[in-house]
Protein backbone atom coordinates (compact mmCIF):
# COMPACT_ATOMS: atom_id res chain seq x y z
CA UNK A 1 0.00 0.00 0.00
CA UNK A 2 0.81 3.76 -0.41
CA UNK A 3 2.46 5.50 2.17
CA UNK A 4 3.78 9.00 1.04
CA UNK A 5 6.16 10.19 3.87
CA UNK A 6 5.84 13.97 4.02
CA UNK A 7 8.77 15.89 5.61
CA UNK A 8 9.00 19.82 5.58
CA UNK A 9 8.01 21.33 2.10
CA UNK A 10 5.84 24.31 1.16
CA UNK A 11 2.91 23.43 -1.48
CA UNK A 12 1.61 26.44 -3.67
CA UNK A 13 -0.63 24.41 -6.27
CA UNK A 14 -3.47 21.51 -5.33
CA UNK A 15 -1.57 18.53 -4.67
CA UNK A 16 -3.69 15.24 -4.41
CA UNK A 17 -2.83 11.62 -2.96
CA UNK A 18 -4.54 8.72 -4.44
CA UNK A 19 -7.28 7.07 -2.67
CA UNK A 20 -5.44 4.16 -1.71
CA UNK A 21 -2.91 6.21 -0.11
CA UNK A 22 -1.91 7.84 3.12
CA UNK A 23 -0.87 11.08 4.38
CA UNK A 24 1.35 10.83 7.14
CA UNK A 25 2.90 13.58 8.65
CA UNK A 26 6.76 13.05 10.03
CA UNK A 27 7.44 16.77 10.43
CA UNK A 28 5.96 19.92 10.07
CA UNK A 29 3.99 20.44 7.00
CA UNK A 30 3.25 24.43 5.15
CA UNK A 31 0.29 25.02 3.36
CA UNK A 32 0.06 28.35 2.30
CA UNK A 33 -2.40 30.65 1.01
CA UNK A 34 -4.65 29.41 -1.83
CA UNK A 35 -3.19 25.99 -1.69
CA UNK A 36 -4.61 22.37 -0.47
CA UNK A 37 -3.30 18.94 -0.34
CA UNK A 38 -6.13 17.03 -1.29
CA UNK A 39 -6.52 13.63 0.81
CA UNK A 40 -8.25 10.65 -1.04
CA UNK A 41 -7.13 7.85 1.23
CA UNK A 42 -6.43 8.13 4.74
CA UNK A 43 -5.11 11.17 6.98
CA UNK A 44 -2.46 10.17 9.44
CA UNK A 45 -1.55 13.41 11.48
CA UNK A 46 1.61 13.43 14.01
CA UNK A 47 2.78 17.00 13.73
CA UNK A 48 0.51 20.00 13.15
CA UNK A 49 0.05 21.66 9.78
CA UNK A 50 0.81 25.35 9.31
CA UNK A 51 0.04 27.72 6.82
CA UNK A 52 -3.40 29.33 5.29
CA UNK A 53 -4.16 26.74 2.91
CA UNK A 54 -6.99 24.16 3.11
CA UNK A 55 -5.96 20.19 4.04
CA UNK A 56 -9.26 18.36 2.00
CA UNK A 57 -10.35 15.46 2.58
CA UNK A 58 -12.32 14.32 -0.84
CA UNK A 59 -12.12 10.68 -0.50
CA UNK A 60 -14.70 8.51 -2.69
CA UNK A 61 -14.28 5.47 -0.13
CA UNK A 62 -14.80 6.20 4.34
CA UNK A 63 -11.46 7.81 4.83
CA UNK A 64 -10.03 7.49 8.70
CA UNK A 65 -8.44 10.81 10.18
CA UNK A 66 -6.23 11.37 13.13
CA UNK A 67 -2.83 11.23 14.74
CA UNK A 68 -0.84 12.05 18.27
CA UNK A 69 -1.42 15.72 16.30
CA UNK A 70 -3.95 16.44 14.34
CA UNK A 71 -3.64 20.10 14.16
CA UNK A 72 -4.27 22.18 11.58
CA UNK A 73 -5.39 25.82 10.27
CA UNK A 74 -7.96 24.81 7.71
CA UNK A 75 -10.07 21.85 7.06
CA UNK A 76 -12.60 21.38 4.20
CA UNK A 77 -14.78 18.09 3.71
CA UNK A 78 -16.02 17.88 0.27
CA UNK A 79 -17.41 15.43 -2.72
CA UNK A 80 -19.47 14.14 -0.30
CA UNK A 81 -16.68 12.27 1.33
CA UNK A 82 -17.40 10.17 4.70
CA UNK A 83 -14.03 10.65 7.24
CA UNK A 84 -14.38 8.65 10.27
CA UNK A 85 -12.12 10.35 13.17
CA UNK A 86 -10.00 8.01 14.87
CA UNK A 87 -7.98 10.89 17.23
CA UNK A 88 -9.21 13.80 18.50
CA UNK A 89 -8.39 17.26 15.97
CA UNK A 90 -8.23 20.70 16.54
CA UNK A 91 -9.26 23.26 14.02
CA UNK A 92 -7.96 26.94 14.21
CA UNK A 93 -8.90 28.55 12.12
CA UNK A 94 -11.78 26.79 9.51
CA UNK A 95 -13.84 23.94 9.81
CA UNK A 96 -15.54 24.44 5.95
CA UNK A 97 -18.25 21.17 5.61
CA UNK A 98 -18.59 21.76 2.15
CA UNK A 99 -20.14 18.51 1.07
CA UNK A 100 -19.60 15.31 3.05
CA UNK A 101 -19.63 13.83 6.83
CA UNK A 102 -17.06 13.98 9.83
CA UNK A 103 -18.27 11.04 12.00
CA UNK A 104 -16.85 11.86 15.12
CA UNK A 105 -17.30 8.73 16.85
CA UNK A 106 -15.67 8.86 20.50
CA UNK A 107 -13.55 11.70 19.49
CA UNK A 108 -13.97 15.02 19.89
CA UNK A 109 -13.37 18.02 17.58
CA UNK A 110 -11.90 21.20 19.40
CA UNK A 111 -12.27 24.73 17.22
CA UNK A 112 -10.22 27.70 18.19
CA UNK A 113 -11.90 30.90 19.84
CA UNK A 114 -11.83 32.96 16.13
CA UNK A 115 -12.37 29.97 13.92
CA UNK A 116 -15.32 29.81 11.31
CA UNK A 117 -17.61 26.88 10.97
CA UNK A 118 -19.72 26.53 8.21
CA UNK A 119 -22.05 23.39 7.31
CA UNK A 120 -25.40 22.12 5.32
CA UNK A 121 -27.82 19.53 4.61
CA UNK A 122 -25.46 17.83 3.22
CA UNK A 123 -21.85 18.78 5.08
CA UNK A 124 -22.05 18.33 8.94
CA UNK A 125 -20.58 16.57 11.93
CA UNK A 126 -22.44 13.76 12.86
CA UNK A 127 -21.92 12.97 16.69
CA UNK A 128 -22.49 9.56 17.06
CA UNK A 129 -20.83 8.60 19.51
CA UNK A 130 -19.61 10.37 22.93
CA UNK A 131 -17.47 12.78 20.88
CA UNK A 132 -18.42 16.15 20.78
CA UNK A 133 -17.01 19.89 19.47
CA UNK A 134 -15.90 22.30 21.44
CA UNK A 135 -15.49 25.75 21.13
CA UNK A 136 -15.51 29.52 23.35
CA UNK A 137 -18.57 31.16 23.24
CA UNK A 138 -19.39 34.91 23.55
CA UNK A 139 -21.71 37.49 22.64
CA UNK A 140 -21.79 36.84 19.35
CA UNK A 141 -23.79 33.85 17.87
CA UNK A 142 -21.89 30.44 16.81
CA UNK A 143 -23.40 27.69 14.98
CA UNK A 144 -22.11 24.03 15.57
CA UNK A 145 -23.16 22.38 11.96
CA UNK A 146 -24.15 19.11 13.52
CA UNK A 147 -26.47 16.09 13.33
CA UNK A 148 -27.70 12.39 13.50
CA UNK A 149 -27.76 9.89 11.39
CA UNK A 150 -28.94 11.12 8.21
CA UNK A 151 -30.46 14.24 9.93
CA UNK A 152 -29.19 17.72 9.97
CA UNK A 153 -29.98 19.85 12.67
CA UNK A 154 -27.53 22.84 13.53
CA UNK A 155 -27.74 24.63 17.04
CA UNK A 156 -26.63 28.09 17.63
CA UNK A 157 -25.60 29.47 21.21
CA UNK A 158 -24.91 32.73 22.04
CA UNK A 159 -22.93 33.05 25.74
CA UNK A 160 -24.96 36.67 27.26
CA UNK A 161 -21.94 37.48 29.91
CA UNK A 162 -18.13 36.29 29.89
CA UNK A 163 -17.02 34.00 27.24
CA UNK A 164 -17.24 30.66 28.29
CA UNK A 165 -15.87 27.53 26.28
CA UNK A 166 -19.18 24.94 25.06
CA UNK A 167 -19.11 21.64 24.16
CA UNK A 168 -22.14 20.10 21.91
CA UNK A 169 -23.50 16.70 20.97
CA UNK A 170 -26.36 15.90 19.00
CA UNK A 171 -29.05 13.21 19.12
CA UNK A 172 -31.65 11.76 17.10
CA UNK A 173 -33.91 11.07 20.33
CA UNK A 174 -33.83 13.00 23.50
CA UNK A 175 -32.44 10.66 25.95
CA UNK A 176 -34.99 9.69 29.06
CA UNK A 177 -31.78 10.77 31.51
CA UNK A 178 -30.00 13.18 29.50
CA UNK A 179 -26.97 11.99 28.58
CA UNK A 180 -25.91 10.22 25.35
CA UNK A 181 -25.77 6.46 26.98
CA UNK A 182 -29.56 6.46 28.18
CA UNK A 183 -32.01 4.65 25.69
CA UNK A 184 -34.08 7.04 23.92
CA UNK A 185 -37.62 7.60 24.14
CA UNK A 186 -40.00 6.74 21.77
CA UNK A 187 -43.10 8.62 22.80
CA UNK A 188 -41.95 12.25 20.59
CA UNK A 189 -40.38 13.76 23.57
CA UNK A 190 -37.93 14.99 22.22
CA UNK A 191 -37.07 14.59 17.99
CA UNK A 192 -33.98 16.41 18.01
CA UNK A 193 -31.66 16.64 20.87
CA UNK A 194 -28.61 18.66 21.96
CA UNK A 195 -26.22 18.23 24.94
CA UNK A 196 -24.66 21.63 25.66
CA UNK A 197 -22.29 21.89 28.59
CA UNK A 198 -20.41 24.88 29.59
CA UNK A 199 -16.97 23.72 30.85
CA UNK A 200 -16.71 27.17 33.53
CA UNK A 201 -18.51 26.35 36.37
CA UNK A 202 -21.04 29.22 37.36
CA UNK A 203 -21.34 30.01 33.62
CA UNK A 204 -24.34 33.12 32.40
CA UNK A 205 -27.19 31.95 30.78
CA UNK A 206 -27.07 31.42 26.71
CA UNK A 207 -29.42 31.84 23.85
CA UNK A 208 -30.32 29.03 21.76
CA UNK A 209 -31.75 28.40 18.41
CA UNK A 210 -32.81 25.32 17.16
CA UNK A 211 -33.01 23.93 13.70
CA UNK A 212 -34.08 21.35 11.74
CA UNK A 213 -34.92 20.65 8.21
CA UNK A 214 -38.94 19.70 7.71
CA UNK A 215 -38.17 16.47 5.93
CA UNK A 216 -37.83 15.76 9.75
CA UNK A 217 -40.77 17.65 10.37
CA UNK A 218 -43.03 15.39 8.05
CA UNK A 219 -41.66 11.97 9.06
CA UNK A 220 -41.53 12.35 12.70
CA UNK A 221 -43.78 15.32 14.35
CA UNK A 222 -47.17 14.00 15.15
CA UNK A 223 -48.63 17.62 15.79
CA UNK A 224 -47.92 20.44 13.84
CA UNK A 225 -45.98 22.51 16.59
CA UNK A 226 -42.76 22.22 18.26
CA UNK A 227 -41.87 23.43 21.59
CA UNK A 228 -38.13 23.39 22.94
CA UNK A 229 -37.97 21.25 25.98
CA UNK A 230 -34.97 20.83 28.56
CA UNK A 231 -34.19 17.74 30.73
CA UNK A 232 -32.71 19.07 34.05
CA UNK A 233 -30.95 16.35 35.09
CA UNK A 234 -34.48 14.33 36.55
CA UNK A 235 -37.60 16.27 34.57
CA UNK A 236 -38.76 17.48 31.52
CA UNK A 237 -38.75 21.60 31.44
CA UNK A 238 -40.33 23.52 28.70
CA UNK A 239 -37.95 25.84 27.50
CA UNK A 240 -41.28 28.29 26.61
CA UNK A 241 -45.10 27.97 26.92
CA UNK A 242 -45.46 29.21 23.56
CA UNK A 243 -45.08 25.96 20.57
CA UNK A 244 -43.60 26.82 17.83
CA UNK A 245 -46.02 25.98 14.19
CA UNK A 246 -43.87 24.22 12.14
CA UNK A 247 -46.60 22.67 9.66
CA UNK A 248 -44.89 25.24 6.13
CA UNK A 249 -41.68 26.68 7.12
CA UNK A 250 -38.92 24.89 5.84
CA UNK A 251 -36.48 25.01 7.44
CA UNK A 252 -37.69 25.18 11.22
CA UNK A 253 -36.68 26.75 14.13
CA UNK A 254 -37.42 27.33 17.36
CA UNK A 255 -35.09 29.82 19.59
CA UNK A 256 -35.10 30.98 23.09
CA UNK A 257 -33.31 33.40 25.11
CA UNK A 258 -31.84 33.78 28.48
CA UNK A 259 -31.93 30.06 29.08
CA UNK A 260 -29.89 27.68 31.60
CA UNK A 261 -26.43 27.05 30.26
CA UNK A 262 -26.33 23.26 30.78
CA UNK A 263 -28.24 20.56 29.73
CA UNK A 264 -29.66 18.22 27.21
CA UNK A 265 -31.76 20.06 24.86
CA UNK A 266 -34.56 18.94 22.51
CA UNK A 267 -37.76 19.95 20.38
CA UNK A 268 -40.65 18.15 21.19
CA UNK A 269 -44.44 17.65 19.90
CA UNK A 270 -46.07 15.10 22.27
CA UNK A 271 -48.78 15.14 24.99
CA UNK A 272 -45.60 15.51 27.36
CA UNK A 273 -46.04 19.05 26.49
CA UNK A 274 -48.36 21.20 28.64
CA UNK A 275 -49.68 23.34 25.70
CA UNK A 276 -50.37 21.50 22.71
CA UNK A 277 -52.32 24.30 20.42
CA UNK A 278 -54.20 23.66 16.83
CA UNK A 279 -55.47 26.30 14.98
CA UNK A 280 -57.18 25.56 11.61
CA UNK A 281 -60.00 26.67 8.83
CA UNK A 282 -63.30 24.76 7.91
CA UNK A 283 -63.55 24.15 5.40
CA UNK A 284 -60.65 23.49 4.07
CA UNK A 285 -59.60 23.49 0.39
CA UNK A 286 -62.99 24.43 -1.47
CA UNK A 287 -63.90 25.94 -5.10
CA UNK A 288 -66.53 28.25 -5.91
CA UNK A 289 -68.04 30.08 -8.70
CA UNK A 290 -66.71 33.05 -9.66
CA UNK A 291 -68.79 35.67 -7.86
CA UNK A 292 -69.68 33.46 -5.26
CA UNK A 293 -68.29 33.05 -1.62
CA UNK A 294 -67.48 30.94 0.80
CA UNK A 295 -67.12 30.94 4.73
CA UNK A 296 -63.90 30.29 6.28
CA UNK A 297 -64.06 30.08 10.15
CA UNK A 298 -61.04 29.67 12.05
CA UNK A 299 -61.13 26.83 15.24
CA UNK A 300 -60.89 26.62 18.12
CA UNK A 301 -64.19 29.35 18.83
CA UNK A 302 -63.96 32.02 21.71
CA UNK A 303 -60.17 32.75 20.77
CA UNK A 304 -59.22 36.21 22.22
CA UNK A 305 -57.66 37.39 18.94
CA UNK A 306 -58.31 36.35 15.38
CA UNK A 307 -55.77 37.70 12.55
CA UNK A 308 -56.65 36.53 8.62
CA UNK A 309 -54.23 37.01 6.06
CA UNK A 310 -56.81 39.63 4.50
CA UNK A 311 -56.05 41.58 8.15
CA UNK A 312 -59.66 40.99 9.12
CA UNK A 313 -59.75 40.03 12.60
CA UNK A 314 -63.32 38.07 13.14
CA UNK A 315 -63.66 34.09 13.73
CA UNK A 316 -65.23 33.48 10.15
CA UNK A 317 -64.69 35.75 7.04
CA UNK A 318 -66.29 35.99 3.71
CA UNK A 319 -63.97 35.03 0.81
CA UNK A 320 -64.42 35.29 -2.84
CA UNK A 321 -61.25 36.04 -4.09
CA UNK A 322 -59.00 33.24 -5.44
CA UNK A 323 -56.00 32.54 -3.70
CA UNK A 324 -54.26 31.11 -0.30
CA UNK A 325 -55.93 31.86 2.99
CA UNK A 326 -54.53 31.65 6.57
CA UNK A 327 -55.27 32.52 10.48
CA UNK A 328 -53.41 33.28 13.37
CA UNK A 329 -55.29 32.49 16.82
CA UNK A 330 -54.17 34.21 20.20
CA UNK A 331 -55.17 31.63 22.81
CA UNK A 332 -55.93 32.92 26.45
CA UNK A 333 -52.04 32.13 27.53
CA UNK A 334 -50.94 34.85 24.72
CA UNK A 335 -49.11 32.70 22.06
CA UNK A 336 -49.69 33.00 18.41
CA UNK A 337 -50.83 29.98 15.83
CA UNK A 338 -51.01 29.75 12.64
CA UNK A 339 -53.11 27.49 10.23
CA UNK A 340 -52.25 25.76 7.67
CA UNK A 341 -53.33 27.45 4.32
CA UNK A 342 -56.65 26.96 2.93
CA UNK A 343 -57.19 27.57 -1.05
CA UNK A 344 -59.88 29.36 -2.26
CA UNK A 345 -60.07 28.48 -6.51
CA UNK A 346 -63.39 30.34 -8.59
CA UNK A 347 -64.25 28.59 -12.25
CA UNK A 348 -65.61 31.10 -14.92
CA UNK A 349 -68.99 31.51 -14.81
CA UNK A 350 -71.33 30.78 -18.55
CA UNK A 351 -72.14 34.06 -20.80
CA UNK A 352 -75.21 35.33 -19.82
CA UNK A 353 -78.05 34.33 -22.10
CA UNK A 354 -80.58 36.66 -23.70
CA UNK A 355 -83.70 35.52 -24.46
CA UNK A 356 -84.97 36.00 -27.90
CA UNK A 357 -88.97 35.95 -28.26
CA UNK A 358 -90.50 35.12 -31.86
CA UNK A 359 -94.50 34.94 -31.76
CA UNK A 360 -94.68 32.80 -28.66
CA UNK A 361 -91.58 31.13 -28.79
CA UNK A 362 -88.58 32.11 -26.32
CA UNK A 363 -84.92 30.83 -26.74
CA UNK A 364 -81.72 31.55 -25.56
CA UNK A 365 -79.04 31.29 -28.91
CA UNK A 366 -75.45 30.52 -27.13
CA UNK A 367 -75.30 26.43 -26.36
CA UNK A 368 -74.85 25.89 -22.77
CA UNK A 369 -74.51 22.66 -20.66
CA UNK A 370 -77.94 22.65 -19.07
CA UNK A 371 -81.35 24.82 -19.20
CA UNK A 372 -84.12 25.43 -16.89
CA UNK A 373 -87.03 27.74 -17.70
CA UNK A 374 -89.50 29.01 -15.15
CA UNK A 375 -92.53 31.11 -15.19
CA UNK A 376 -93.18 33.55 -12.87
CA UNK A 377 -90.31 32.64 -10.63
CA UNK A 378 -91.69 28.69 -10.61
CA UNK A 379 -90.05 26.37 -12.45
CA UNK A 380 -91.38 25.02 -15.55
CA UNK A 381 -91.69 21.20 -15.55
CA UNK A 382 -90.02 19.54 -18.47
CA UNK A 383 -88.63 23.09 -19.91
CA UNK A 384 -84.97 22.34 -20.55
CA UNK A 385 -83.67 22.52 -23.61
CA UNK A 386 -82.52 25.95 -25.31
CA UNK A 387 -86.39 27.27 -26.09
CA UNK A 388 -89.66 27.32 -24.49
CA UNK A 389 -93.25 27.96 -26.10
CA UNK A 390 -94.97 30.26 -23.67
CA UNK A 391 -98.34 30.09 -22.60
CA UNK A 392 -99.81 32.77 -20.88
CA UNK A 393 -98.19 36.57 -20.76
CA UNK A 394 -95.95 37.00 -17.45
CA UNK A 395 -92.16 36.60 -16.30
CA UNK A 396 -90.27 33.79 -17.72
CA UNK A 397 -86.34 33.03 -16.54
CA UNK A 398 -84.00 30.68 -17.85
CA UNK A 399 -81.12 29.25 -16.08
CA UNK A 400 -78.16 28.21 -17.71
CA UNK A 401 -74.76 26.38 -16.65
CA UNK A 402 -71.64 25.84 -17.90
CA UNK A 403 -69.09 22.50 -17.79
CA UNK A 404 -68.34 24.18 -14.31
CA UNK A 405 -71.24 23.55 -13.28
CA UNK A 406 -71.74 27.78 -12.82
CA UNK A 407 -75.08 29.79 -13.42
CA UNK A 408 -75.99 32.48 -15.24
CA UNK A 409 -79.37 33.95 -15.90
CA UNK A 410 -82.05 35.94 -18.19
CA UNK A 411 -85.39 37.38 -17.59
CA UNK A 412 -88.04 38.48 -20.04
CA UNK A 413 -91.72 39.81 -19.68
CA UNK A 414 -93.99 38.50 -22.16
CA UNK A 415 -96.97 40.61 -22.77
CA UNK A 416 -98.28 39.65 -25.92
CA UNK A 417 -98.31 36.13 -26.39
CA UNK A 418 -101.46 36.47 -28.62
CA UNK A 419 -102.94 33.67 -26.27
CA UNK A 420 -105.88 33.91 -24.80
CA UNK A 421 -105.47 34.85 -20.79
CA UNK A 422 -107.22 32.90 -18.32
CA UNK A 423 -108.42 35.51 -16.86
CA UNK A 424 -109.49 38.50 -18.33
CA UNK A 425 -111.33 39.84 -15.42
CA UNK A 426 -108.52 42.70 -14.69
CA UNK A 427 -107.21 46.29 -16.06
CA UNK A 428 -104.51 47.67 -16.00
CA UNK A 429 -104.44 51.31 -18.15
CA UNK A 430 -102.73 54.86 -18.14
CA UNK A 431 -104.95 57.78 -17.95
CA UNK A 432 -103.46 61.27 -17.89
CA UNK A 433 -100.06 60.03 -16.27
CA UNK A 434 -102.08 58.07 -13.54
CA UNK A 435 -101.88 54.53 -13.35
CA UNK A 436 -105.07 52.40 -12.68
CA UNK A 437 -105.02 48.93 -11.93
CA UNK A 438 -108.25 46.87 -11.28
CA UNK A 439 -108.00 43.02 -10.44
CA UNK A 440 -111.02 41.42 -10.44
CA UNK A 441 -111.53 38.10 -8.30
CA UNK A 442 -107.99 38.44 -6.75
CA UNK A 443 -105.53 41.15 -4.74
CA UNK A 444 -102.57 42.86 -5.48
CA UNK A 445 -99.65 42.55 -3.76
CA UNK A 446 -97.12 45.00 -5.19
CA UNK A 447 -96.32 46.63 -8.57
CA UNK A 448 -93.04 47.05 -11.07
CA UNK A 449 -92.78 48.94 -13.84
CA UNK A 450 -90.43 48.69 -16.57
CA UNK A 451 -89.12 51.02 -19.49
CA UNK A 452 -88.31 49.53 -23.18
CA UNK A 453 -84.80 48.58 -22.08
CA UNK A 454 -86.16 46.68 -19.08
CA UNK A 455 -84.99 49.01 -15.85
CA UNK A 456 -87.35 48.64 -13.27
CA UNK A 457 -88.48 52.54 -13.09
CA UNK A 458 -91.17 51.75 -10.22
CA UNK A 459 -91.63 49.29 -7.77
CA UNK A 460 -93.78 49.05 -4.51
CA UNK A 461 -96.06 47.50 -2.21
CA UNK A 462 -99.91 47.95 -3.55
CA UNK A 463 -101.44 50.11 -1.48
CA UNK A 464 -104.43 52.02 -4.15
CA UNK A 465 -105.68 51.22 -7.15
CA UNK A 466 -104.68 54.48 -8.98
CA UNK A 467 -100.99 55.53 -8.86
CA UNK A 468 -99.65 58.56 -9.95
CA UNK A 469 -96.64 58.33 -12.20
CA UNK A 470 -94.44 61.10 -13.44
CA UNK A 471 -93.01 59.10 -17.18
CA UNK A 472 -91.77 60.17 -19.66
CA UNK A 473 -93.50 59.48 -23.14
CA UNK A 474 -92.63 55.82 -24.33
CA UNK A 475 -93.37 52.53 -24.17
CA UNK A 476 -93.30 51.04 -20.70
CA UNK A 477 -94.46 47.33 -19.33
CA UNK A 478 -96.81 46.92 -15.59
CA UNK A 479 -96.38 43.70 -13.68
CA UNK A 480 -98.69 43.50 -11.31
CA UNK A 481 -98.23 40.50 -8.27
CA UNK A 482 -101.45 39.13 -7.29
CA UNK A 483 -102.24 36.37 -4.87
CA UNK A 484 -103.59 34.25 -7.35
CA UNK A 485 -101.49 34.81 -10.28
CA UNK A 486 -99.04 37.68 -11.87
CA UNK A 487 -100.76 40.13 -14.49
CA UNK A 488 -98.87 42.20 -17.30
CA UNK A 489 -99.77 44.79 -19.34
CA UNK A 490 -97.62 46.78 -21.99
CA UNK A 491 -99.27 50.25 -22.04
CA UNK A 492 -97.90 54.11 -23.97
CA UNK A 493 -97.31 56.75 -21.77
Amino acid sequence: MLRPLISIFFIFTPFILTAQGYFYTESTVQINTGASIEIKGDAVINQSIDGDGFMVMNGDNPQNMGGSSANMNNLRVTNSADVLLTDPIWVNDTLDMASGIIYLQDQNVYLADNSFHTGNLMGYLQTNGSGYIQRKLDTSPFTFHVGFDPEYFPVTLTEMGTADTFRVQAWDLLPDDGTSTGIPLTTHVGLMSYSVNDIVAGGNLINITMQWNDTKNAVDFVQPYAVGIRHNGSNYVELDNCPTNVSSIDPNIVSYAGIPNIGTFGVGDSIYLSNIPYAFINPGDTTVCLGSNVTFTATPAGAPAYLWSTSALTQSINATAAGNYWVEITDITGCVFRSEEVTLDTLSLPVVPTIIQTGSQLSVSAIYTTYQWYFNSNPIGGATSSSYTATANGTYDVVVTNANGCSSSDTYIVVDTGLEEENTSYSIYNQQGQLYIQLGGDEAQQVFVYDALGKVVYQEPFNSNIITLELSSGIYVVRVIGIQKEYVKKLVW
